[in-house]
């Protein structure tokens, strides 16, 4: 007589994988990509620097502040998208008066008693 035993493994499939906070999504991979953005961000602003150092771009002189600015700016822009995403997508908004009142209000109360 042979003895049939369960399975153990489960056939779920998985929904990001290790550390997944959000639906179908892996922190990781988010994590990565972030990596991938600061190095875009450096890699373009030496371009940037060298091109302007050397006039491989032939930007006027008057206004080459005004460059950087235009690319610092556009930059700030993509960086707190990105973080607003990852706030809202990944763990909800992570700032809420209400629940900092909450948490002060609280604290008082533990420091009168």
């Amino acid at each position: 007589m042979t003895s049939k035993t369960a399975s153990t493994t489960s056939t779920k499939p998985s929904k990001g994988g290790k550390g997944a906070s959000g639906p179908g999504c892996d922190t990781s991979t988010f994590e990565t990509s972030l990596y991938a953005v600061f190095l875009g961000f450096y890699a373009s602003y030496v371009a940037l620097q060298l091109g302007l150092a050397n006039n491989w771009y032939k930007i006027p002189t008057d206004q080459i502040g005004n460059t950087v600015a235009v690319y610092l700016i556009c930059w700030l822009v993509a960086i707190v998208m990105l973080t607003l995403a990852r706030s809202f997508l990944y763990d909800g908004p992570t700032f809420s008066l209400d629940s900092e009142a909450a948490q002060a209000a609280s604290f008082v109360d533990e420091l009168q008693r």
